[in-house]
C-alpha cells in the first residue's frame, strides 16, 4: 500500500481539473473524476489516492480496513481515492457514484 497523491496545492488541483476537461470534453464529465480546486478535499489534506494506477489489491485492503483509521473510499468510480470522512473505528458511508455529487448545482462548474 502506498500513497500516490495526498495534499495538492490549489494550483495543482486546478491544473489537474483543466487537464481532465481536455481529456473528457466537458466540465461535467471532468468533475466526475477530478474536482475543481475549491471543491476537492486534496488541497485541504483530507484525501489520498493510493496505489494508482497499478495495484488495486492494496487499495482493496484499505477499502476493507480503512475505517479503523478513519479512511473511506468515497467514490464508486475511483478505486484509489480515500478520504478521512469518519472518526477512526466508525462506519464508512455508502459510496457516491462519482465526485460530481460533491458539486453544487449551479449550472457552470468553473
Amino acid at each position: 500500500l502506498y500513497i500516490t497523491s495526498g495534499f495538492r496545492s490549489f494550483a495543482r488541483q486546478d491544473f489537474l481539473y483543466h487537464r481532465e476537461i481536455e481529456l473528457r470534453g466537458s466540465e461535467t464529465e471532468a468533475a466526475k473524476w477530478v474536482l475543481p480546486a475549491q471543491f476537492s478535499h486534496h488541497p485541504h489534506g483530507l484525501a489520498i489516492d493510493v496505489n494508482y494506477p497499478g495495484d488495486k489489491l492494496g487499495a482493496y485492503w484499505l477499502e476493507r480496513h480503512g475505517s479503523r483509521f478513519g479512511l473511506c473510499r468515497v467514490y464508486a468510480n475511483e478505486w484509489w481515492h480515500f478520504e478521512g470522512v469518519i472518526a477512526p473505528g466508525g462506519i464508512c458511508p455508502k459510496m457516491a457514484e462519482n465526485a460530481l455529487v460533491d458539486m453544487p448545482d449551479t449550472g457552470s462548474i468553473s
